[in-house]
Protein backbone atom coordinates (compact mmCIF):
# COMPACT_ATOMS: atom_id res chain seq x y z
CA UNK A 1 0.00 0.00 0.00
CA UNK A 2 1.35 3.45 -0.95
CA UNK A 3 2.71 5.48 1.70
CA UNK A 4 1.98 2.85 4.43
CA UNK A 5 4.64 1.42 6.25
CA UNK A 6 5.06 -1.59 8.71
CA UNK A 7 7.77 -1.96 11.69
CA UNK A 8 8.36 -5.50 12.71
CA UNK A 9 10.14 -7.37 15.39
CA UNK A 10 12.59 -10.15 15.26
CA UNK A 11 9.98 -12.47 14.72
CA UNK A 12 8.11 -10.73 12.09
CA UNK A 13 4.95 -9.45 13.77
CA UNK A 14 4.50 -5.74 13.14
CA UNK A 15 4.63 -3.27 15.63
CA UNK A 16 3.80 0.22 14.23
CA UNK A 17 3.28 1.65 11.03
CA UNK A 18 4.29 4.85 9.51
CA UNK A 19 1.64 7.17 7.34
CA UNK A 20 2.99 9.07 4.46
CA UNK A 21 0.58 12.34 6.06
CA UNK A 22 0.93 13.80 2.61
CA UNK A 23 -1.43 10.78 1.41
CA UNK A 24 -3.11 9.36 4.53
CA UNK A 25 -3.84 12.61 6.75
CA UNK A 26 -7.31 12.76 6.99
CA UNK A 27 -7.64 9.22 7.50
CA UNK A 28 -4.41 10.08 10.18
CA UNK A 29 -7.04 12.96 11.58
CA UNK A 30 -10.30 10.33 12.11
CA UNK A 31 -7.74 7.75 13.67
CA UNK A 32 -6.60 10.22 16.06
CA UNK A 33 -9.80 11.82 16.90
CA UNK A 34 -10.81 8.09 17.98
CA UNK A 35 -8.02 8.29 20.68
CA UNK A 36 -8.63 10.99 21.99
CA UNK A 37 -12.28 10.01 22.45
CA UNK A 38 -11.29 6.88 24.00
CA UNK A 39 -8.78 8.89 26.48
CA UNK A 40 -11.51 10.73 27.51
CA UNK A 41 -13.88 8.15 28.81
CA UNK A 42 -15.18 8.24 32.37
CA UNK A 43 -14.87 12.06 32.17
CA UNK A 44 -17.37 14.52 33.57
CA UNK A 45 -19.56 15.81 31.03
CA UNK A 46 -18.83 19.50 29.78
CA UNK A 47 -21.21 22.33 29.89
CA UNK A 48 -21.59 25.29 28.17
CA UNK A 49 -19.79 28.77 29.31
CA UNK A 50 -23.74 29.78 29.79
CA UNK A 51 -24.67 27.15 31.56
CA UNK A 52 -21.70 27.62 34.23
CA UNK A 53 -22.65 31.17 34.66
CA UNK A 54 -25.93 30.04 35.40
CA UNK A 55 -24.90 27.62 38.29
CA UNK A 56 -22.74 29.85 39.69
CA UNK A 57 -25.16 32.73 39.96
CA UNK A 58 -27.98 29.81 41.44
CA UNK A 59 -24.90 29.10 43.69
CA UNK A 60 -23.72 32.54 45.01
CA UNK A 61 -27.89 33.51 45.30
CA UNK A 62 -28.15 30.33 47.36
CA UNK A 63 -25.61 31.57 49.88
CA UNK A 64 -26.65 34.68 50.02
Amino acid sequence: MKGVQFIIDEYGNPTSVILDLAIWSEIWEDIHDGIVLESRKGEAATITLEELQMEMKQEIFAND
